[in-house]
């Protein structure tokens, strides 16, 4: 249980970038079906930039909890470190 845990983060990270990806494709294929500029500046703000926001945060996520498992075992090596110069 606590290994799903740990890994639950990276799993939203991941379905952050892959939800990001489809607003990007949905907003180019909006965009892609105008045939004047003005009208696919909507889709390529919305999609385009909303898209690339929310796999950023994706990204983001994925990279503070890959960090934050790296801390938690150099933390362990440390202590165990610790426990066997001090004994």
């Amino acid at each position: 249980m606590r290994n799903w845990i740990q890994n639950s983060p990276v799993s939203i990270g991941v379905g952050l970038i892959v939800f990001g990806l489809v607003i990007i494709f949905f907003g180019w294929n909006g965009a892609a079906g105008k045939d004047f500029v003005e009208g696919q500046i909507p889709y390529v703000i919305s999609g385009g930039i909303g898209g690339l926001v929310v796999a950023g945060a994706g990204i983001t996520t994925i990279i503070v909890q890959t960090r934050r498992r790296d801390t938690d075992a150099v933390t362990q090596r440390l202590d165990r470190v610790a426990e066997q110069s001090g004994s």
